[in-house]
């Protein structure tokens, strides 16, 4: 697939030839380290800006150079169903797992911060008992090409104002919603609901439609992140990190899942 999607956007294999290359509006490459062949920065000075407008106007480009790689590279899900990752029978099975991974380790690490709890612990063990999140799985709905990263650490804005999609390294098939969590994983619900508005009206404006409510967006969405941040967190503790780094790392992922599965709750 990657062979193909450099074919039609423009992706260079080999960073020598990507010298010069001037890409399109919505250009993707395969891999990280053509970022030093790339003539723009990085997208995140943009979203970790203090100005709320700006970081929405970055998120809509985010999320619209994401349609156009979705209209073109969507393939049906009976073509792809032997694919393991997101086969509905896994994903709740996989939340659980992954969470009982992380509550171990996290426990040790309660007495070191007064900023979570072991009631809080318990809200989110109970809590994942009762979400379904097969929405996510490649037997639900219409399917795209999944980046597996989609963060402004790697889009680069050229300065022509161009974005160029960087390390596809994790790159795998599945519903729309698990990229859009990467773009929106930090932003409040009004802001979220401005973006995939966006989302909503930019894909449907090509030949390949969601067919998904403002609404549904919002629920696939909300189960993307949790799924994203219990994810998240236990790549954390398994790959292990400094102490010192447990309250800006494991802290705020803790706290955005409570909220998430509050919401979650509120919404059902």
């Amino acid at each position: 697939m990657l062979d193909t999607l450099a074919r039609k956007f423009g992706i260079c294999k080999n960073s020598r030839k990507f010298q010069g290359f001037q890409p399109h509006r919505s250009t993707v490459v395969m891999d990280f380290f053509l970022q030093g062949y790339v003539d723009g920065t990085l997208l995140t000075n943009r979203i970790y800006s203090n100005d709320r407008e700006r970081i929405i106007d970055a998120q809509k480009r985010m999320v619209t150079t994401l349609c156009d790689i979705q209209a073109w590279a969507h393939i049906s899900s009976g073509y792809i169903n032997d694919q393991k990752r997101y086969r509905k029978s896994n994903l709740n099975k996989r939340l659980r797992r992954n969470w009982d991974l992380t509550k171990d380790l996290l426990i040790s690490y309660i007495l070191k911060s007064d900023m979570v709890s072991m009631e809080d612990i318990d809200f989110i063990d109970n809590a994942i008992d009762r979400i379904d999140i097969s929405c996510l799985s490649l037997e639900f709905g219409k399917n795209v090409v999944i980046h597996g990263d989609y963060k402004s650490d790697n889009i680069i804005e050229t300065n022509t104002g161009d974005l160029v999609v960087i390390d596809w390294l994790s790159m795998s098939y599945g519903p729309p919603w698990h990229d859009l969590a990467a773009v929106l994983d930090r932003s409040d619900w009004n802001s979220r609901k401005l973006v995939l508005k966006h989302y909503l009206d930019s894909i449907n404006r090509t030949s390949f439609d969601v067919n998904t409510t403002l609404d549904q967006a919002c629920e696939y969405l909300r189960c993307a992140i949790i799924f994203k941040t219990i994810n998240n967190l236990e790549e954390l503790f398994s790959r292990g990190f400094p102490e010192e780094n447990f309250q800006r790392k494991i802290i705020p992922r803790v706290s955005l899942l409570k909220e998430e599965l509050q919401t979650f709750q509120q919404s059902g």
